[in-house]
C-alpha cells in the first residue's frame, strides 16, 4: 500500500459506462459501502442515500414512491469493492453519476469513486431534499466533463482535496491539502471549476440538465 502511486487517468461521465452489472438482467442497481446488505437491514441515513439515488436518477417522483419501490426490491444492491470502487460514507453510486479513474500507477490496478458533494446537506449521509438532488446535477453537468482535460493523467489526492468545497461558505475544508495557497495553484489543471466555490456559478448553470438514466 505505501508503494502505491493513485494517478487520476479519466473521469467517466456516467458509471455504467464502467459497470454494465448496474443494468445486470435489466434491473436497476444502486451500490453502496461496506459488506453486503438488503433494504430492510439498511440504517436510516444509507436508506435516506437509497432514496436520493432513486429521485437523482428519475426512479421516482417522490421520497414516499422511492422508499416503496426499495422496499419492494425493484433496486438490487451492489457493495462498492466487489466492482473496484470506493465511496464516502453510504458511497451510493448510481448509473447514471460520474466517477474518477484512478490508475496504481505501481501496480497497474485500477479504481474507482464519485465526486465529492462538499459538507452540508449530502447525499453521502441520507439527505435527499430538493437541494441534493440540484447539486448532484450540477456535479454531473459543470464540474465532470471539464475535469476530463487533456491534461490528465494527473495525481488523484491533489485533484481529490482541491474539489473539497462548502457550497455554503465557498471555503475549502481545513486540513485538506487544497488549504494551501500553493496547493491550490497546482491543482488549477485541468479545470478552473475545480477551483471554484459553487456560489460563484449563475443559478442557470446550477440547474444544468443531464441524461439521467433512461432504462
Amino acid at each position: 500500500m505505501l508503494a502505491a502511486r493513485p494517478l487520476l487517468v479519466d473521469v467517466a461521465m456516467r458509471a455504467d459506462e464502467i459497470w454494465p452489472e448496474l443494468w445486470a438482467n435489466g434491473r436497476k442497481t444502486l451500490t453502496h459501502a461496506g459488506a453486503p446488505i438488503p433494504w430492510a437491514r439498511m440504517c436510516d441515513p444509507m436508506k435516506g442515500t437509497m432514496i436520493g439515488a432513486m429521485l437523482y436518477e428519475g426512479w421516482a417522483r417522490a421520497p414516499e414512491e422511492a422508499a416503496e419501490r426499495l422496499a419492494r426490491g425493484e433496486v438490487e444492491f451492489l457493495p462498492n469493492h466487489d466492482i473496484g470502487a470506493v465511496g464516502p460514507m453510504s458511497g451510493a453510486i448510481s448509473p447514471s453519476m460520474p466517477v474518477f479513474v484512478v490508475r496504481n500507477a505501481t501496480h497497474g490496478n485500477l479504481a474507482y469513486t464519485n465526486f465529492s458533494e462538499g459538507i452540508g446537506r449530502v447525499l453521502r449521509f441520507g439527505a435527499y431534499g430538493p437541494d441534493v438532488i440540484e447539486r448532484l446535477k450540477w456535479i454531473a453537468a459543470v464540474i465532470a466533463p471539464p475535469a476530463r482535460g487533456p491534461t490528465l493523467p494527473m495525481s488523484a489526492k491533489l485533484l481529490f482535496s482541491a474539489s473539497s468545497y462548502s457550497s455554503s461558505s465557498g471555503m475549502r475544508q481545513a486540513g485538506s491539502a487544497a488549504f494551501s495557497p500553493a496547493a491550490s495553484r497546482s491543482a488549477a489543471s485541468p479545470s478552473s471549476a475545480l477551483n471554484k466555490p459553487e456560489r460563484w456559478w449563475p443559478s442557470a448553470i446550477l440547474v444544468a440538465p443531464i441524461s439521467p438514466a433512461a432504462r
